[in-house]
C-alpha cells in the first residue's frame, strides 16, 4: 500500500500568529502554489483521498483532485490551540507557553488539545481508514496530523516527532509492504 501525505501551502498568516484549528485562508499566490503541488505528483489513479474539511486543505485536495470523490475527515482538522488561536506568540501568556513547552506531548493549550490528544485521534484515523484496507492512500492535511501519522508508521515517541520538518505545500510517501514500512520521501 503507497501513503502520500499532502501538507496544504502557505496561509495568508505570518508565523508571528498562532493558529491550528482555525479555518484560515491561503495566502494570496494560493493558485501557484497548488500548481506547485500538482507538478510534483504522479498520476495517482485508484486512490483513495481522504482531506481535513479546513479551507487550507479542501481547496487544495479539490483542485488536485477534481472529478474524484474526496473523503472529508474531522480527524484530520489540526491540533487546537483553543485561548491560543489567532493570537501572536508574543501575546501567550509566558507562565503558559512555558508549562506548554515544558511538556507539549502531555500539557493541554488552554481550552485546546494536547499533541498526545491529536495523537490518538490521528491513531484512530489510521486504525478506520487505512488498516481497514489495502487500497492506496492520499492525505491531504496539516503540519500536525503528518507528523504524528509518520510517528505511528516509524514508531517513533511523539516527543521526537516536531524534528520531522513538514513544508507547506509538501509531498511525503510511505509504502507499506507487508509488515515493513519504507518511508519513501519526505518533504518532495
Amino acid at each position: 500500500m503507497e501513503i502520500y501525505l499532502i501538507r496544504h501551502t502557505k496561509v495568508e498568516l505570518s508565523t508571528e500568529y498562532c493558529y491550528g484549528s482555525s479555518d484560515i485562508s491561503l495566502s494570496e499566490n494560493f493558485f501557484c502554489d497548488f500548481e506547485k503541488v500538482k507538478s510534483k505528483l504522479p498520476n495517482l489513479e485508484n486512490y483513495e483521498i481522504h482531506s481535513s474539511p479546513l479551507k487550507r486543505c479542501k481547496l487544495l485536495s479539490e483542485f488536485l483532485f477534481q472529478n474524484q470523490k474526496i473523503n472529508f475527515d474531522d480527524k484530520l482538522i489540526e491540533f487546537s490551540f483553543g485561548d491560543w488561536e489567532l493570537k501572536k506568540w508574543t501575546e501567550i501568556k509566558k507562565e503558559e507557553f512555558d508549562l506548554w513547552k515544558k511538556d507539549f506531548v502531555n500539557h493541554k493549550v488552554p481550552n485546546g488539545n494536547s499533541y498526545f490528544e491529536v495523537s490518538k485521534k490521528v491513531e484512530s484515523f489510521i486504525n478506520e481508514k487505512i488498516l481497514n484496507s489495502e487500497k492506496n492512500k492520499i492525505i491531504v492535511a496539516h503540519g500536525g496530523i503528518i507528523r504524528p501519522l509518520i510517528s505511528y508508521f516509524l514508531g517513533l515517541e511523539l516527543k521526537n516527532s516536531f524534528k520531522l520538518k513538514i513544508d507547506y505545500g509538501s509531498i511525503s510517501k510511505i509504502k507499506i509492504d507487508r509488515e515493513i514500512i519504507h518511508l519513501e520521501f519526505l518533504n518532495l
